[in-house]
């Protein structure tokens, strides 16, 4: 499993492809 902190970082990056 990723750890909590790679899960967050995933997320804001996603958000970030999303928004963009």
């Amino acid at each position: 499993m990723k750890s909590k902190e790679e899960l967050g970082q995933e997320l804001e990056e996603g958000s970030k492809s999303k928004s963009s």
